[in-house]
């Protein structure tokens, strides 16, 4: 992360340089050039306890290129009751998972804007093309299993799950003044694939029987489209899912323009 922010500070300072050694020249050929570069952060992603940072440069009229990075520090699984409510499952390990494990996130997304409007060089809408890294980590999962002696064996694990994923976004930015803009996200999907480890490190080890009841637990799970793999063993618990990955980015941001 510190790497992140340091890289993001050469540029953003970079991009000071350039943009005033540019607006010095116009000045001297009597024209009012607007600034190129762009900070902006999403508003309406804080109310999911994420924060994110975006550096955008203008590098045309109509082209602009940018980086963001978004991050949830740990937290609850949020929206609890909603979730609950929503998905309305009978399974006692999904509402464990909902009511106890921790999550945190961050993902990184570079991105190329094409503005449409006359104005350009970062006002009017636009669509842009992006390739998104994310990377998510879960703790504290609860599940339980039964033996065929009806004996419950509970076990907590820790899970990470990563996406490579590619998007089109549509959306539209304004300059409220010379220097604050407002970057409108209207519907950004993207698709990829993901990969998700997870483990558990039992103690006490698990006996033949608790081995067992786990193992016929995993080999009935299903999910469309994924290839799960998974290990038992007295000391460890370990699956893998590879599959499909999607989302949408969609929000409000606000910044500053230079």
């Amino acid at each position: 992360m510190k790497k992140l922010f340091s890289m993001l500070t050469l540029l953003c300072l970079f991009a000071v340089q350039l943009s005033g050694q540019y607006n010095v020249k116009a000045m001297n050929m009597g024209t009012d050039v607007p600034g190129k570069n762009f900070i902006k952060t999403n508003l309406t992603s804080m109310l999911l306890k994420n924060f994110s940072l975006q550096y955008e440069r203008a590098l045309t009229k109509t082209i602009s290129a940018s980086v963001s990075y978004r991050f949830m520090p740990t937290t609850n699984v949020i929206f609890k009751d909603q979730i609950s409510e929503y998905i309305d499952s009978e399974d006692d390990n999904i509402q464990n998972i909902i009511d106890n494990a921790n999550i945190s996130n961050f993902a990184i997304t570079p991105e190329l804007r094409f503005y449409m409007g006359k104005k350009g060089y970062g006002r009017g809408f636009y669509i842009g093309t992006y390739y998104r890294y994310a990377n998510f980590d879960f703790d504290n999962i609860h599940a339980e299993f039964e033996t065929d002696e009806q004996e419950t064996v509970n076990i907590v694990a820790s899970a990470n799950v990563t996406s490579h994923s590619v998007g089109i976004l549509l959306g539209a930015q304004w300059a409220l003044s010379r220097h604050i803009c407002l970057d409108w996200w209207i519907f950004g999907p993207h698709v990829g694939k993901g990969t998700g480890i997870a483990e558990s490190l039992p103690s006490p080890a698990l006996t033949t029987e608790e081995q067992d009841a786990i193992r016929d637990e995993l080999a009935d799970l299903e999910i469309p489209e994924t290839d799960i793999t998974y290990e038992v063993s007295s000391n460890r618990v370990g699956m893998t899912l590879k599959g499909p990955w999607a989302g949408i980015r969609a929000g409000i941001s606000l910044g500053i323009r230079f």
